[in-house]
């Protein structure tokens, strides 16, 4: 019994001390707009693992899922560009093909109007998310949560 215990609490701490593979960090480009303005987040994508990850991006709103809430928790509305849009289909844009090297960053600027419509004066959550590329079995990295507001 003392040699299974053991080994619970050695496969506990192993699965705990596993560091995620990438980390994602937003800030708000400005943290009060107005009604009617696009408010947008910057993002900061590192490289925690130990080797180099090259990695895709096309268009935010293929590249990232965007959860916005209002003040009372509720998501935020998608916009009809966010219901219309296709990413099974090759997605114009920017196409950014880069090699990510350990610790190193890729910054970019998210419109998060593109995703939810944050036309209603309020306090609005936003989080985004990231799929990792399938080498890193397509994990969701989730970034911190930040608040933007929106005035009249």
């Amino acid at each position: 019994m003392k040699i299974l215990s053991a080994l619970l609490l050695l496969a506990t701490g192993l699965a705990q001390s596993r560091q995620a593979p990438f980390s994602l960090t937003i800030t708000a480009a400005q943290a009060e707009v107005k009604s009617g303005s696009q408010p947008t987040v910057n993002t900061t994508l590192t490289n925690l693992s130990n080797r180099v990850v090259t990695i895709e991006f096309n268009t935010p709103l293929c590249d990232y899922a965007v959860e916005v809430r209002n003040s009372a928790g509720n998501l935020a509305p998608d916009t009809e560009l966010k219901r219309e849009s296709d990413c099974a289909k090759h997605a114009t844009g920017r196409d950014i093909i880069a090699p990510l090297r350990p610790h190193d960053s890729q910054k970019d600027t998210i419109p998060v109007s593109a995703f939810s419509d944050m036309s209603q004066p309020g306090k609005y959550s936003v989080q985004v998310m990231w799929k990792a590329p399938k080498e890193f079995g397509g994990v969701v990295v989730k970034s911190n949560t930040i608040t933007i507001t929106v005035t009249e």
